[in-house]
Order: C-alpha cells, then structure tokens, then sequence
C-alpha cells in the first residue's frame, strides 16, 4: 500500500541519516591526491545515475503543462572537478598526477557506457520478424563490418533479424576498444574518437527503434550528452607567482620580474623562450610539462574534459598575460579558458581595471 511505501521510505532515511551521524568525518592521515580523485568519482558516479532522473522529471512537467509542444530538452547540467588538477600550494599534484586523473576519469566514463551497452543488449531484443529496423541502421552495421572485419566472427551468433542486437554489440565493441586504448596506450582497430561518435549511434539506433521507446536508451543518450567521455571537465589551477618565476626563465631574464605590469606586457609581445633550456629549475621543468601534457591530451581527445586555467591572486595584468604566453608557447593547441582570480581586497577593488587593461591588449581580446 502507498502508506506502506510511505514507511519504508522514511525508515531507509532515518538509517542513511543515522549511519551518517556516526560516521567520523576526519581521517587519521591526510589522503593522497589520487585518493581525493577516487572519492571524487565516487560522487560522479551517483550523479550519473541521478541525471536521467533529472531529464525525465523534467519531461514530464514540459508534456503537463505545454502538452501541445515537443521539446527536445538538452544536456542542461555539466560537471567540474579541481582534485588532480589544483596545484596551487600543493607539490604533490604534478603533470604525472594530472595525467592520471585525466585518464582515470575517461577509463571511469568509457567502463559506465560499457555497462549501459550491456543493460541496453538485454532489454532490445526484438526481432525484425515483428518491429522493423531501419535502412539506415542495416547499412551502417554492414559498413562496419567491411571497415572492421573481425566483426564478421563477433556477430555470427546474431540473426540477420536481430538488427538492434547486432549493432549493441558493434557498439560493445567499439567501446571495449576504446578502454583498451586507454589502458595500453597505442592504436587499436575501431575505436571512438569522441562521445559524439557514440551519441550519432545511438541516436542511430532510436531512430530505427521509433515509435518504440526504450527508457534504458533514452537514459543512455543523456549520459552520453551530459557525461561524454570525460564525466567532469578538470580545472587546472596555480598561482600567479609561480607563473611569472618559470617566463623568467624561459626567457632567460630575471630582471623580467622586476619590470612594471606594464613592461611585462610589452616584453612579452614580443619575446619567445629561449631553446634550447637545459637549466631550468624543477618549478619551471613541471610547468612546461603541464602544458605539454595538456595540449598532448586536447589534440588526441579533443577539449571536452579540460575545463579553466584558474590563475590564483591575479594582483596585475601581466599576470594573465603571463599565462595566455605560456599557453601560446608551450601548448598552441590548448583551447582552454583562462580565469583571473582576485583574492585580496586591493586585488578585487582593482579587478575593473585590470581586466579593463587586459581587454584593451589585441592578443587578450583575439584570445
């Protein structure tokens, strides 16, 4: 009964809430940064179950109450992180670590889409003898077979009337590939480039499935949407000092830092770093790893799962600047936004001028 349900509901409330309130919130040691990055997951993992709930109830109320309209509802939720990326004041989240947590996340993302291909297998089982596939889908299924042709064996046990099972199981494949990428590194046949590959198959496979629907798909096609391959976007963040110490460097000039905010810009126009720069100092040497590894990262996976550069107690233009150079330099292929953050008081009742002044400089204002 509702009343029944009703009970059961509020006792699993009051034992989440009770387990909760004697569970001791301090840990003995402080954890690891690839520690705080599992925990972290562990969050967007729930979330990923959560989202379609999201979409649906979101669906029901737009068909309540404008039952004359179709709306196609969009990913309305993205996710960010800082844990494996935020490095401000912190020598334990190196380019290495950073890396890992970047791949620790698409190995998360592409196993979860796995998965759901798997409950998707279960439940589409119907057969063409009864609901028809499309043209389109029996091509697709026949092209990658010519384009991959161990497919051949991987669909024998497959009827030609199961379309919809057949292309789950390209689908499986594709995606098992692609983990396999990720893992050992290097080539493998058939693997998606981006979850927009993946979206077009499913969306695909809705298609051919229409005017049937499958909620385990529809889920599928939002967590594809809002998830993509990545989960959370990462936030790369350091502080301004650091930042101006390793140009520097690069430019082979201390004086470089006592120059006005001023000076720092025109400097900057028009200067490189020196190569080759065999005596730079460890802070500089992680520098230009991090940008290295994150252009290396953008170019083979796109710039979905890089979110902002966050520049700590930005006091000056040049600060910013500094930043934009480094990326210019270091990883041309970055597309990464670059964000000023002011701190102290002096530095927030100045912001307006500052950014001011940064919008007035044509290298800023084409970035």
């Amino acid at each position: 009964s509702r009343g029944d349900r009703g009970q059961n509901v509020e006792s699993s409330v009051r034992e989440v809430i009770e387990t909760m309130w004697h569970t001791d919130l301090l840990r003995p040691s402080k954890p690891t940064v690839l520690e705080e990055v599992a925990r972290g997951l562990a969050t967007v993992r729930r979330l990923w179950r959560v989202v379609p709930q999201l979409h649906r109830d979101l669906d029901t109320s737009l068909q309540q109450h404008y039952p004359e309209a179709n709306f196609e509802i969009p990913a309305f939720v993205q996710f960010g992180t800082w844990m494996g990326g935020d490095r401000d004041g912190n020598p334990f989240v190196t380019a290495d670590i950073t890396g890992q947590t970047l791949r620790t996340y698409r190995r998360a993302a592409l196993r979860m889409h796995y998965r759901q291909a798997r409950r998707c297998f279960s439940r589409l089982t119907q057969s063409e003898v009864r609901v028809h596939a499309s043209a389109e889908l029996k091509q697709k299924i026949q092209e990658s077979a010519w384009q991959w042709p161990v497919l051949h064996r991987l669909l024998e046990p497959f009827s030609a009337p199961e379309v919809h099972r057949r292309w789950l199981s390209i689908l499986q494949w594709r995606l098992s590939q692609s983990l396999a990428q990720v893992r050992q590194g290097g080539q493998s046949p058939g693997p998606y480039r981006d979850a927009h590959e993946l979206l077009d198959d499913l969306q695909l496979l809705r298609q051919s499935l229409a005017p049937l629907r499958c909620r385990r798909l529809e889920d599928w096609i939002v967590q594809t949407r809002t998830f993509g391959f990545h989960l959370a976007r990462l936030d790369i963040r350091q502080e301004s000092e650091v930042y101006q110490r390793v140009v520097a460097q690069l430019l082979g000039d201390p004086s470089y830092l006592q120059l006005t905010s001023d000076e720092q810009i025109d400097r900057l126009d028009v200067s490189s770093p020196r190569q080759p720069q065999p005596d730079l100092d460890s802070e500089a040497q992680e520098a230009v790893s991090l940008f290295r590894l994150l252009d290396w990262y953008q170019a083979q996976h796109g710039s979905h799962q890089i979110g902002c550069h966050i520049l700590s107690m930005t006091h000056q233009a040049s600060d910013i600047r500094a930043l934009l150079w480094l990326q210019t330099h270091l990883g041309p292929g970055i597309h990464q936004a670059l964000v000023p953050l002011f701190e102290t008081i002096r530095d927030l009742d100045r912001g307006p001028e500052i950014l001011e002044k940064l919008f007035q400089h044509p290298g800023y204002r084409d970035y």
